[in-house]
Parts: C-alpha cells; structure tokens; sequence
C-alpha cells in the first residue's frame, strides 16, 4: 500500500485503513476506505507518510511564543541537502529535524526510494509496449 508521491489525492482499497498527506493540513492524517482505484497519497504508517512527505514542505520557521529559539534542520529538495535553521519553538511542519544526521537518514532514504519506484516503472512500461507490439 506504500505510495511515494504526496502530493495527489487519496484513493483506499477496499477493508483498508491507512494514512494520506494533506496538503492542506501540512501533515499526514488517517483515513479509512473511501473509493476504489490507485493513489500515490497512500501509506501503510503514519510514519512511513511522514518520512515521505515530510521532505516535501517548505521550510517553516514557525511562530514566536517566547520559547529559546533553537537550530534545527529542513531538507531542501532543490538541492537534495539539509539546511540549518532556527526554530522558534512552536508551529511549524514536519521538515524539520533536531539533527542534521536524522534529516539526512530520512530524506535521503525517501530520495533513494523515489528513484527506485521511478525506474522500476520505466521497465515495466517498457516491457508492456514489447509486450503490445507482439
């Protein structure tokens, strides 16, 4: 049920439960069957999503509260590295990483996966057009 793009809408199989990213919320939330077909927004674990999607947001600094700020870290995806910022405390989203090592761990790893899902889908379009010519 591991899908890798979080940015499309949500479509469940039947008796399934499992969680989507919201776009709109900015984070990974759980749903239930709600349709029939494939989606790309669908992951087994709350935090297989998070892994996923969190290297996808922009960096959010989030709001001051009058807590110290603090450095942590946001995966920018132009570059493919982790950036350090301060933090201030409260709000902000899921890209952000109390160590650079972790971002990088998860990040890093969702990049790899990304490229993995997208050559295995070139061969297997590759093989159904040998496939259709005969």
């Amino acid at each position: 049920m591991f899908r890798s793009d979080a940015s499309s809408e949500p479509i469940l199989w039947p008796d399934k439960e499992g969680y989507h990213f919201d776009t709109m919320k900015g984070k990974c939330i759980q749903l239930a069957y709600n349709g029939c077909g494939r989606s790309n927004n669908v992951f087994s674990s709350k935090e297989s999503c998070q892994k996923s999607c969190s290297c996808h947001l922009e960096p959010n600094w989030g709001v001051y509260c009058g807590k110290k700020y603090r450095i942590r870290y946001y995966y920018e995806q132009e570059s493919g590295l982790c950036r350090k910022f301060w933090f201030s405390g409260c709000g902000g989203n899921h890209n952000r990483f109390e160590k650079k090592t972790r971002c990088e761990k998860v990040c890093t790893e969702y990049r790899g996966l990304k490229h993995e899902i997208k050559s295995l889908t070139k061969l297997i379009e590759k093989d159904l057009k040998e496939i259709q010519k005969g």
